[in-house]
């Protein structure tokens, strides 16, 4: 009995050891089965954990495992890795099977150096291949039709940025709009110039200009508007461009007073403005006209001398067949849009004091029949046109009311019907002339 007490624990320590045994070599035996399978047989770390195990090296089994354990670390690295070339791949895939192969310079330990340049290379590289497998031609029509479209895109956009900017800043300003108003309004009043209430006119237009200023920063006229229109001591702007200086004259230099800062464009090669593309003969007839302070009288209105010139292009147009060309459209408009002031004038009045009156003194063209673009033979006609009788009581203001009043009767005359007499240089500075001095004197 004594021996079974001793004898029986030994034999059940000897059955759990050889149990642990079994165990040990069944998960010995599931991990070599694990590690021969799959694509672990070409890891170098599963064949040393293998033949570790298969050897019963306890030290060489834990280094390796050691070394699987720091491998396994590195899984998120791979997916994150894996998921990178996931995106590159479809748009390049050569770089991405490169990298995924550690093919050359990309098994390297460290990371290519600009790896931006090199990609924006290969970009810039890709689009010059794909350019250049077109003609070159069509890619100069359809270079030349996107520049077309880039700036109506632009010339619409900058139109549509203005408006914006402008109605955000009177929308909320009714002093600003009604300014606006008042102004655009008044220009129309102004028309041509003429009317005897056209000074009075231009100064409402320079006193609301103030105003208008602040809501449209930036003005696109002709210099003789600008003048006419805005106020020099109180419209001031921070830079002035001058478009076609080298046609400009000294009357011009006015405009100069108005700007912080110029900018002058022109050619300094032309030649002078004056005479340009104009016949000596017809500018004696300006110069005497507007020098000699004689007032003109036309065949026809401006709005009439050019509908009947536009008439004579559409007529011209007939003779060429659709579309016509721009040179074409240019060498019509040159042609017969000859400028109103040259080749419109039948006649003229040269005002002059004669004792106590004021005398018209009339030159007239000889021909019967006034035609467009003819030649003009200018005679004078002894007989006095206009003649007012001046009294000593006349004011210089009813001087100046007969002096247009005789014109208008004259202008109603037979001779004259359908004609244009322009006094319009004459109501400009009529109003203030001294013309009780010019009789007394």
């Amino acid at each position: 009995m004594l021996a079974l007490e001793h004898e029986i624990p030994e034999l059940c320590g000897v059955f759990e050891v050889v149990k642990s045994m079994s165990d040990i070599q069944t998960a010995l035996q599931n991990n070599r089965n694990i590690l021969q399978n799959g694509k672990r047989v070409y890891s170098d770390e599963c064949r040393a954990i293998l033949s570790a195990a298969e050897a019963y090296d306890i030290v060489a089994y834990r280094n390796g495992y050691a070394v699987l354990e720091n491998t396994y670390a590195k899984t998120s690295l791979k997916q994150k890795r894996e998921e990178y070339l996931s995106k590159l791949t479809p748009v390049a895939p050569q770089w991405a099977e490169a990298i995924r192969k550690r093919d050359g310079i990309h098994g390297d330990a460290t990371l290519p150096g600009n790896i931006e340049g090199a990609w924006r290379w290969k970009q810039y590289y890709g689009i010059i291949e794909k350019i250049i497998e077109e003609p070159f031609s069509d890619l100069q029509k359809r270079s030349l039709s996107l520049s077309k479209e880039y700036r109506k895109v632009t010339a619409k956009f900058a139109e549509k940025s203005a408006w914006y900017h402008l109605l955000r800043k009177t929308e909320h300003d009714i002093s600003m709009k009604q300014a606006l108003q008042g102004w655009k309004l008044t220009v129309k009043k102004i028309g041509k110039g003429t009317g005897k209430n056209a000074p009075m006119y231009r100064a409402e237009a320079r006193k609301l200009m103030v105003k208008c200023q602040e809501a449209v920063p930036a003005w696109i006229m002709p210099i003789g508007k600008a003048l006419e229109t805005l106020n020099p001591r109180t419209n001031k702007f921070d830079i002035i461009i001058i478009d076609e200086a080298s046609q400009s004259d000294i009357s011009s230099l006015a405009i100069l007073y108005m700007g912080k800062k110029l900018v002058i464009v022109g050619d300094d090669k032309q030649v002078n403005p004056m005479a340009v593309g104009v016949q000596v003969d017809k500018m004696n007839v300006l110069k005497e006209m507007y020098i000699a302070d004689k007032i003109p009288i036309y065949r026809c209105s401006k709005e009439e001398h050019y509908a009947q010139c536009q008439k004579e292009i559409e007529k011209s147009m007939l003779k060429f067949r659709e579309p016509i060309e721009d040179n074409v459209r240019q060498y019509l408009d040159e042609h017969y849009k000859t400028p109103w002031n040259y080749n419109e004038v039948i006649r003229w009045l040269v005002i002059y004091r004669q004792g106590i009156d004021l005398v018209g003194e009339e030159w007239y063209d000889q021909h019967d029949k006034i035609l467009r673009n003819q030649k003009r033979d200018f005679r004078f006609n002894a007989a006095s046109a206009i003649r007012v009788r001046i009294y000593p009581e006349d004011s210089s203001e009813d001087i100046y009311r007969k002096l247009l009043h005789e014109i208008d009767e004259y202008g109603k005359g037979a001779k004259l019907k359908n004609r244009y007499i322009d006094i319009s240089k004459l109501k400009n500075i009529g109003p203030f002339v001294n013309w009780r001095a010019l009789m007394d004197d």
